[in-house]
């Protein structure tokens, strides 16, 4: 993690019964500092400045990021982007970006996977979707700030050919100033902003393992210190559930201290003899699984990270008491 910023959004932007235009028009003149996606670039800058120049960056967000001042920065900074883009934009030639890009050809199909999406509480699945690729040419908005009056960017449209019974089907329109000149590359980058579904995993392992929201502390400083330090907690905690389905044969000593994985391994098998070597990392997260609630359904595929956090306090929990009576 190189960059977090913490605020408050506030309750009411607007006066009661503003009409719609005047918002939009109060929006159009409001400063970018002064918005709430001015993060975007605050992170942006903090990120390069916190790598070597050497390293190549790619800044990956949802439709948020898709603002004209963050693409102007990210290629004044000469360092990539890729974000799902929000608006229809108008092109230098003629046309609008989604319209021309729907009117191209089909580059390709592909099968992608689908994470969970656990608040519309929908499971991971396999889908096969269509790609359009397209190197358009759009103009900054009006009343936007910006070095350029325009950028050569590349728009990536996928859709899904196979969607699931009475569900709309997934259509996303992806932006980038990299070079997408394959059908593979494109696919590549698909891939790259599904993986930008692990932020929302991180903020729901901040809010609901590790209870962020409901720490009562006395100043914003002590919570801004709070806040980091359990996120260095949600990120060990995404580290370990992830890493045993990437590297399922590592041994468990290198993310359990001795006593733990040994103690662990005694709860979960309901045993007092304690193994003399570690196990792998996968069996570990499988104990810590059995011990947080995971039912081992063959539909429920690997333990998540709600059953892992639980699966940690337990293992915490029994730690604690276990020092008493050694």
């Amino acid at each position: 993690m190189f960059d977090q910023i913490n605020w408050i959004r506030p309750s009411k932007k607007f006066p009661e019964g503003m009409k719609e235009y005047q918002k939009n028009k109060i929006l159009e003149l409001t400063p970018i500092e002064e918005k709430e996606s001015y993060n975007w670039l605050k992170a942006m800058k903090s990120t390069l400045e916190n790598l070597p120049s050497e390293v190549k960056v790619l800044h990956i967000g949802d439709r948020g990021g898709d603002f004209y001042e963050f693409i102007d920065a990210c290629i004044e900074n000469k360092t990539s982007f890729l974000v799902r883009a929000a608006y229809n934009r108008k092109l230098i030639n003629s046309g609008y970006s989604f319209d021309k890009i729907k009117d191209s050809d089909i580059k390709g199909y592909a099968d992608i996977d689908i994470p969970r999406d656990s608040r519309n509480n929908n499971k991971p699945y396999k889908t096969k979707m269509a790609i359009k690729y397209l190197n358009i040419d759009i103009i900054k908005p009006r009343n936007k700030t910006g070095k350029t009056e325009s950028a050569n960017v590349n728009l990536i449209y996928v859709y899904e050919v196979t969607p699931k019974e009475n569900k709309a089907p997934i259509e996303w329109f992806l932006m980038t100033d990299d070079i997408i000149d394959s059908t593979k590359t494109a696919f590549k980058y698909v891939q790259y902003y599904v993986q930008r579904w692990k932020i929302e995993r991180f903020h729901y392992v901040l809010k609901s393992g590790c209870n962020i929201e409901k720490i009562e502390l006395r100043s914003a400083d002590k919570l801004s210190k709070a806040a980091l330090i359990y996120s260095i907690i949600a990120v060990k905690i995404m580290n370990l559930t992830y890493i045993a389905r990437v590297e399922p044969e590592k041994m468990c000593d290198t993310a359990l201290e001795e006593t733990e994985w040994k103690t662990l391994y005694c709860i979960a098998n309901k045993t007092s003899i304690e193994p003399n070597l570690p196990y792998s990392i996968k069996e570990a997260v499988n104990y810590l699984g059995l011990i947080g609630g995971y039912k081992r359904a063959p539909s429920d595929g690997p333990p998540g990270l709600e059953v892992i956090w639980n699966g940690i306090l337990k293992l915490k929990a029994f730690l604690e008491y276990k020092q008493y009576f050694n």
